[in-house]
């Protein structure tokens, strides 16, 4: 596992660096900073539940051009699990429009997860882990005409600890009243042990369905979601949530 995974985090670097050398020369730079903040009941994630109780999820986003580097936090306030400061990620990661057909994007990056309160409840999903460490590598395509657009997408995770997976998503959005609605569904997909080797199921495991009703006011987006997911094997948990995600940008 150890040598397919630094083989994955080469090959991602070098992914990446070709991309970024795709840059016109003399072009001016595009920087925008971000910082957003989420209220969910129920943190569901890949199929499982990883708080079953309100959680807040701030963030923090800067991007230059196509590349894109920030901070995310997941706070629990209770429930099956000691309320705390349970996740910490900082992330890197790249897209960019292929230069013969500009709806397909390729992307690659990485994500160092960090577990402030190591929690050893058997439901957080965490095991007890202090960090791991993911790469992925994604190709997305974007189509639509007017009001509607579908943007198809692949991205394959590979974790220093968890294994791989195949995440799918279809998202479509609809303009309404000038503003876009958004409906996604993810098929979970596994590829080894991944989640530990007590969780070793391969193939599909679980279906996310998320709708998002976004409302802009100048820089700042409010955008209350609901999202279900549906285990497709046991050792994963059908949930239902819902929250408020918060953005602003400059």
């Amino acid at each position: 596992m150890k040598k397919s995974f630094i083989k994955f985090l080469i090959g991602t670097a070098l992914v990446t660096a070709l991309l970024s050398s795709e840059e016109t020369p003399g072009k001016e730079k595009n920087w925008s900073i971000g910082a957003s903040a989420n209220t969910a009941y129920n943190y569901l994630w890949r199929g499982f539940r990883l708080h079953d109780s309100m959680c807040i999820q701030p963030g923090a986003e800067i991007s230059i051009d196509d590349l894109s580097i920030g901070w995310w936090g997941s706070i629990g306030t209770g429930g099956d699990i000691a309320p705390g400061f349970h996740e910490s990620d900082i992330y890197a990661g790249y897209s960019v429009p292929m230069p013969f057909f500009e709806k397909l994007s390729i992307s690659s990056g990485f994500t160092f997860y960090l577990f402030p309160l190591n929690v050893k409840s058997g439901n957080n999903g965490y095991r007890g882990l202090d960090y791991s460490v993911e790469g992925y590598l994604g190709s997305g395509l974007t189509l639509g005409k007017g009001k509607f657009s579908i943007e198809p997408g692949i991205t394959w995770y590979i974790d220093n600890l968890f294994g791989q997976y195949l995440d799918m998503s279809v998202p479509l959005s609809i303009a309404l009243i000038d503003k876009k609605t958004s409906f996604s569904i993810s098929p979970a997909f596994n590829l080894g042990a991944y989640f530990g080797p007590d969780i070793s199921d391969d193939g599909f495991n679980a279906l996310m369905m998320r709708i998002d009703f976004p409302l802009a006011v100048k820089a700042l987006e409010l955008s209350p979601f609901v999202y279900y997911q549906i285990a497709l094997k046991d050792s994963y948990t059908s949930a239902f949530s819902g929250g408020l995600s918060i953005a602003l940008s400059y």
